[in-house]
């Protein structure tokens, strides 16, 4: 019995991956939720810096600001998409012996908390989204300097106006550009209807579960780590302010700090 046990033991661990995420709890007890996850892909430092450097410079007055800076654990310390295959593409249907299987499962649980309010899912996405075509990094194919969402609205929904929100954010961003290329826009990827691989990624599972949730996407045609840090940490405070939920922060957002 005992050599079953640790055989089974080897096999579970087989089956999972090496490093689980960590959960950062930023409360003061009172107000709505942001709920941040960053790090679903590893080669996307955008997307996991920003999230460390929030839990350790700012502090929350009111309001509550969950975070996860490095979902996909295994992947970022190995600076690869994702080892084990696209994390983000496994919100659906995911198979058991999958190793991203029980960090997909724990992040959803976490999703559907009934205190979380409004999710945030980071990236850096290619080239820099435009509705127009203008060459191959402005395209509307492009997914960088983008709030991505997968419709319009979530009809009777707190912070379900989607597209509202994200332009809002959008457009308060301006204020931090480093060049004027860098502009955020907001592409709504329709997904129900027209993006079959996006029904399979996180923002997408919290949509159909009348969780509002948008994706950030910092662009990797931006070489400069501090700029797309700076870039995401305003759009945190921006989607923080639309929430009524107030902070400080020991640095002056700008790139060189």
């Amino acid at each position: 019995m005992k050599k079953f046990l640790i055989a089974a033991l080897a096999a579970l661990s087989l089956n999972a991956a090496n490093l689980h995420f960590s959960l950062h709890k930023m409360e003061s007890g009172k107000g709505d939720t942001l709920f941040i996850i960053g790090g679903i892909h590893g080669n996307e430092p955008g997307s996991y810096f920003a999230p460390a450097l929030f839990i350790n410079h700012y502090k929350i007055i009111d309001g509550n600001v969950w975070v996860v800076p490095n979902l996909n654990f295994d992947s970022l310390t190995q600076n690869q998409r994702g080892i084990y295959g696209d994390m983000n593409r496994k919100f659906a249907v995911i198979k058991n012996d999958d190793k991203d299987k029980q960090i997909v499962a724990d992040i959803k649980k976490l999703i559907l908390e009934p205190k979380v309010d409004l999710i945030l899912n980071l990236h850096d996405g290619h080239g820099f989204y435009r509705k127009e075509h203008k060459n191959n990094l402005f395209n509307p194919k492009a997914w960088g300097q983008a709030f991505i969402i997968d419709q319009q609205a979530l009809a009777g929904i707190k912070y379900g106006k989607l597209d509202e929100i994200a332009s809002k954010v959008a457009q308060k961003n301006r204020v931090v550009l480093q060049e004027d290329v860098h502009e955020f826009n907001v592409k709504n990827t329709e997904t129900k209807d027209k993006d079959e691989a996006m029904r399979q990624s996180l923002t997408y599972f919290a949509i159909k579960n009348k969780k509002p949730a948008f994706a950030v996407e910092t662009s990797k045609n931006i070489s400069d780590l501090p700029t797309k840090v700076l870039y995401q940490l305003k759009s945190f405070e921006e989607f923080m302010q639309i929430m009524n939920i107030k902070y400080k922060r020991d640095f002056e957002l700008n790139q060189k700090e």
